[in-house]
């Protein structure tokens, strides 16, 4: 989705403040056993990908609706659509990358949504002002590495209705402005699907493709090329996926179909009981 321009009243310094939304969360009893933690998702084009091959590492990109350069993950898998009509070009292939929990110490904030598609038109145009939203719901994960699961848990109960976005009938008893957030989730969102209640991670420091580098998808002629990367890693080679490239494509039914195929290695985690 297309990152448009924030207004230039904005101040850098705002970020670091703690939303309305986060202290609701926070200042709410805590449970004494929190959701496993979950795999994070980046959806690239093979152009991109290319280059973060040859650099050893996912590097922010500056983005026009935060004002500053940031690498987007969703939590919990690839959830992100590249865009764009069919078509031949190669260079559009997506590419589907899986990280490790244990880059949640990584993390600079949260999102309990897509801010692109909050920004767009995708969930609607009466879901209010995007950039209310932007203040009051952006969560600082500077101090705190829990915080994707405490929202999981306070929103969503189990990971497992995380992620068929099921909402949790007990978020409504939070404070202000969750219950805000949970009209949001449940209103008729325009051309949204369940993606809509997507926790979003933004990373504004580079992110080494080392072991925590866990599942890759990516098209099966680009397998050479990757295994020619692998061999800077040591040894380690994370689980892949090579799908079969089409002459003509829809970039955005390829992204479903990584979303799919990347599930299977999410639900190791759900199911896990030694993580």
């Amino acid at each position: 989705m297309k990152r448009n321009s924030e207004p230039a009243s904005s101040s850098p310094r705002a970020i670091d403040c703690e939303s309305s939304f986060q202290k609701a969360l926070t200042q709410s009893p805590k449970p004494r056993e929190l959701p496993r933690p979950l795999p994070y998702g980046h959806v690239t084009r093979l152009t991109k990908f290319i280059d973060i091959m040859d650099s050893g590492s996912l590097k922010p990109n500056y983005c026009r609706i935060h004002g500053r350069s940031l690498s987007y993950l969703f939590y919990g898998g690839l959830l992100y659509r590249v865009g764009g009509a069919v078509t031949r070009d190669s260079r559009e292939f997506p590419i589907g990358l899986l990280f490790s929990p244990t880059i949640a110490s990584k993390r600079d904030s949260y999102y309990p949504f897509d801010t692109g598609a909050m920004k767009g038109t995708r969930y609607g145009k009466r879901t209010g002002s995007f950039w209310a939203y932007k203040k009051n719901f952006r969560i600082s994960a500077r101090h705190d590495r829990y915080i994707a699961r405490l929202l999981v848990h306070h929103l969503f109960g189990t990971n497992r209705c995380y992620l068929e976005g099921k909402v949790s009938s007990e978020a409504r008893r939070l404070p202000e402005p969750v219950p805000q957030l949970i009209d949001f989730y449940n209103k008729h969102l325009g051309k949204a699907d369940h993606r809509r209640a997507a926790i979003e991670a933004l990373l504004e420091r580079e992110l080494p493709l080392n072991r925590e580098l866990i599942w890759v998808g990516l098209p099966s002629d680009q397998l050479g090329r990757f295994f020619d990367f692998l061999d800077k890693l040591d040894g380690y080679v994370p689980r892949f996926y090579g799908y079969s490239p089409k002459m003509i494509f829809s970039p955005d039914a390829i992204c479903c179909h990584l979303e799919h195929m990347a599930q299977k290695e999410v639900d190791r985690f759900v199911d896990s009981q030694n993580y």
